[in-house]
Order: structure tokens, then sequence, then C-alpha cells
């Protein structure tokens, strides 16, 4: 019983081909994208598809496997010293598809690997993508452009006139 809330949903299934492919490695060094339409600090969950557990992954450096019946091992995952970033960015093109001209995806669909995802995918990022996506789709409609054609500095400046927090 202990481990079936891991096992009972579909965490994820697929995900776009967009311009950018978010990765772990990105989320965890707190990579900055000029194009960034969202900001977050949840850790990184992984969701082991094959044996019961999961892993936690903080910006931090440190990491906790638990594993249902264990007690939860705790380390690191970044050796101690290294600088940690304090939050994390999803570009906008995460969210364009490769070769769309009308069509942009959010939340569960936002190109990511499996850990980018393990963050990305909470409601408040979730939010943030689907205000970007809505107002990029605005912004291409206006304009008579592609999804792919939006100015990412005028999606930034939008999304701040609308209270968004983009740094």
């Amino acid at each position: 019983m202990a481990a079936l809330p891991a096992r009972i949903g579909i965490r994820e299934s697929r995900h776009a081909v967009c311009l950018h492919t978010l990765t772990e490695e990105e989320v965890l060094g707190g990579k900055r994208f000029p194009d960034a339409i969202a900001n977050g600090t949840y850790r990184v969950d992984i969701h082991y598809p094959d044996r019961p557990g999961l892993v936690f992954r903080y910006l931090d450096g440190t990491e906790e496997h638990v594993i249902p019946g264990q007690p939860t091992r705790r380390g690191r995952w970044r050796p101690e010293g290294g600088g940690c970033p304090p939050f994390y960015q999803v570009p906008y093109a995460s969210l364009v598809p490769r070769g769309a001209r009308n069509v942009l995806v959010a939340g569960r669909l936002v190109d990511a690997d499996r850990g980018a995802f393990g963050a990305v995918r909470v409601m408040i990022n979730c939010n943030q993508m689907g205000q970007a996506a809505g107002t990029a789709a605005w912004l291409a409609l206006r304009d008579g452009a592609g999804v792919a054609d939006v100015s990412p500095e005028e999606l930034r400046a939008t999304l701040r006139k609308q209270g968004a927090i983009v740094f």
C-alpha cells in the first residue's frame, strides 16, 4: 500500500518535440535563458517506472532516495562548496513545437527530459507556461506571424505588464 501512490497515476505521457528540450542538468544548474517565461524552485523528483521508490534532487545539491519500507537515504548530487542557483527557468522555445506555425504547448506537453519534467510539471510552472502560451498566441495572431517568430523580448515585456514575475 505504501508504494501505491507512486504507481497509481500516469505521471508522464507524451511530450512535444519543440525548439528546445529542457534538461535536468539545465534545471539543476539554474541555466538562464534569454526567452525564459517561467521560474521555479520545485525539486526534481524522479519516479522509477520499473521499481519502487523515487529520488528527489534539490537546487542546493542535496538528494534523497525514498523507497517504501526503507529508511530514506540522504546525500549529495553536487559536491559541497559549489554554487547553488536560487531558481531555474523554462524557456519559451520548450513550448514551440518544431515546424509549428499556430500551435503551442504547455504543462504536461512541454519539451523536457524526464528529470526536468520532474520539476517543471508542478502547478505554478504549468500556470506560468499557460499564461506565456496564451500571450504568445495573441502576439502571433496580432502580428500575423508564426508562434516561432514571436519576439521573446516582447513576450517577456507583455508578461511583465500582466504581473508575471519574469527575470
